[in-house]
């Protein structure tokens, strides 16, 4: 079910993608004015571009973020794996059992 919601809300983000860019097929010149550098490019191709660019930025961002979770759990992992290896001679403490309300 869920597989089949995912196609059908692809299915009408690509229709709605194929709309836009059909209804803004007109050429449109853009400049930087200080370089001599200019391009034409139709609009769908600088609004989706932009989204793309987005898109893109969003996920580095992201990534960035969980540079740091990751490091965290690299030291997590190791001090877990130091605290068995000095723990493995010794008894386990018993865990009690639930206090009945």
């Amino acid at each position: 079910m869920m597989r089949l919601l995912g196609m059908l809300c692809f299915v009408v983000l690509a229709a709605s993608v194929a709309a836009f860019a059909v209804a803004n097929r007109a050429p449109l010149r853009i400049s930087l004015d200080p370089l001599p550098l200019s391009l034409e490019l139709p609009v769908y191709a600088l609004g989706l571009g932009g989204i793309a660019v987005g898109i893109v930025i969003g996920g580095a961002i992201g990534w960035w973020r969980m540079v740091a979770a990751r490091a965290r759990a690299a030291v997590l992992a190791r001090e877990l794996a130091a605290m068995k290896r000095a723990g493995d001679g010794v008894a386990p403490v018993p865990i009690p059992p639930p206090i009945p309300y």
